[in-house]
């Protein structure tokens, strides 16, 4: 996922389901945003403590979905006759894979449910779920309960990944929107790290899983002394509840203007809503979905997931001259400073020029990966065996840069508030997907066109992703959902357009 794995956008641009799906409708570009402007006086006024704890807490979850990602590195013992039982290589890549199945099957409800029950509600109930798909996975005595476990935690995983970026987005101002967001692919990484480090200590696989299974119980317990956002507040009618939310978040009494906006937000999307389908129908929703899709491909294409799933494989294979455990901690200590450095220059850069950056140097770390192995299979590949470590964090440094927390960001930011929750679910779905696809059958890949060839794939991948962010990414660094939304009209932006024009017929189409 990194990932899976595995965005957070404007504060003010995040809003949600009303009572049911079909209340999920109303005109895309001219929503009123939900959020006030971190520039307004009131929040000058106040603190951003509390948004930044809220962000962290909550992110936790993604932490253990990142334990759940650096897992399988961890469990490659499983193929050696020295536990209970044995696996082979096949079902090792079915125990791999079925973390991703079980994760398109979680995100798919969670835009409802998050609606229903709330954002901190679904992400206390789901804490015991991952806890005990931890410890089925710790007293596992047969291939059979692995599945099950990696499925359950799976689906905890795909959940995670889009009510903690929901949650995050919409307790979040503008201007730290991009801090924040990048919070969630950073305890990501903190989670690949913290199995990886378990596990070069000679700390065995029971006790690994033993203590992962903590992580979710720490945050839901923690999680419990935030309140919810905002926004769901005022859509379920709980004005007051909403004022104590936003005060509590914003550090300051002086939230009427922005609980205001709100409020407006959500009751002009009650009177212009139309029918949920034709609210995907409009030329923004098409644009959004298939821009959102396209990044999201592009990073788990790009190979990370074979990296971070199979790195002490990929490293043993490599005969680097560095014991393998020690090189995929290596490996993730790269990954998590890169992502904090990230979360500094991601509101200041911009999306587009980090990703275009991140996806050229992947390329060129992959294709030197490829030709690393190219020579090893071919000839004596030993005068160079630092190059295999050195490729690998590279490549895992400028993915964390970009590709990394960038796609999460993103999807939250292209969506008008009528498509929300079902897109970034939508979007979650094809991300793990194409997790699936490239952890199921990257074992296969590499014994068709070896992994040279392989690498060199993903390298090709990654390129066609350069020319893509440059000539079809529209840039949301710094700018509002109606903003962003006219872009994806094709029309230039003009604030006092776009925020108070209104379509009864729900938006322009294609």
């Amino acid at each position: 996922m990194a990932l899976a794995g595995k965005g957070r956008g404007a504060s003010h641009s995040h809003s949600h389901y009303e009572e049911d799906i079909s209340a999920m409708a109303g005109p895309s570009s001219e929503t009123t945003p939900l959020l006030g402007r971190s520039s307004s006086p009131e929040t000058m006024e106040g603190k951003r403590t509390t948004q930044y704890l809220g962000a962290v807490t909550v992110c936790l979850s993604a932490m253990a979905v990142g334990s759940t990602m650096g897992w399988t590195s961890a469990a490659d013992s499983l193929k050696n006759k020295t536990h209970d039982f044995h696996i082979t290589e096949e079902e090792f890549a079915w125990v791999g894979a079925f973390l991703s199945i079980g994760a398109i099957f979680g995100a798919i409800p969670l835009g409802f449910l998050a609606n229903v029950i709330g954002r901190k509600m679904v992400i206390i109930a789901l804490a015991p779920a991952m806890t005990a798909g931890y410890l089925l996975l710790a007293f596992a005595n047969s291939l059979a309960m692995l599945y099950v476990a990696r499925f359950i935690l799976g689906a905890v995983t795909g959940a995670y990944c889009v009510v903690a970026p929901m949650y995050t987005a919409e307790i979040s101002e503008n201007s730290i929107r991009g801090v924040l967001g990048s919070y969630f692919q950073l305890l990501i990484t903190s989670g690949i790290l913290f199995v990886y480090a378990l596990n070069a200590c000679g700390v065995s696989l029971m006790a690994i899983n033993i203590t992962c299974a903590c992580i979710p119980v720490v945050m839901g317990v923690l999680v419990f002394f935030f309140y919810d956002t905002p926004v769901w507040y005022l859509s379920k009618g709980r004005s007051e509840d909403a004022r104590k939310s936003l005060q509590f978040f914003r550090g300051t009494d002086n939230v009427e203007n922005e609980l205001t906006a709100i409020q407006e937000g959500i009751e002009e999307r009650k009177r212009s809503k139309v029918k949920f389908t034709e609210a995907f129908s409009t030329r923004e929703a098409k644009m959004g979905l298939f821009l959102a899709l396209s990044v999201m491909l592009f990073q788990q294409f790009s190979g990370i997931n074979a990296v971070i799933f199979y790195s002490k494989q990929i490293f043993d294979a490599a005969h680097a001259g560095i014991e393998s455990n020690l090189s995929t901690v290596i490996v993730g200590v790269c990954q998590i400073l890169a992502t904090y450095v990230s979360t500094l220059m991601i509101d200041r850069l911009g999306r587009r020029l980090l990703l275009i950056f991140s996806g050229a140097m992947m390329a060129l770390s992959g294709a030197l990966l490829g030709v690393y192995f190219y020579i090893q299979e071919t000839g004596d590949a030993s005068s160079i065996g630092w190059l295999p470590i050195t490729c690998m964090v590279v490549f895992i440094i400028v993915f964390s840069l970009g590709y990394g927390p960038i796609p999460w960001l993103y999807m939250s930011e292209v969506f008008s508030d009528q498509i929300k929750e079902t897109a970034m679910s939508i979007a979650t779905v094809v991300n793990w997907v194409a997790v699936f696809v490239v952890t199921k059958f990257y074992s296969d890949l590499v014994n068709s066109v070896h992994t040279y060839g392989t690498f060199w794939i993903f390298t090709i991948i990654s390129i066609i992703g350069c020319f893509f962010t440059f000539f079809c990414v529209v840039e949301t660094k710094g700018k509002d959902i109606s903003e962003v939304l006219a872009e994806l009209r094709g029309r230039r932006a003009n604030s006092n357009v776009v925020h108070h024009e209104k379509q009864a017929n729900g938006g322009e189409r294609f």
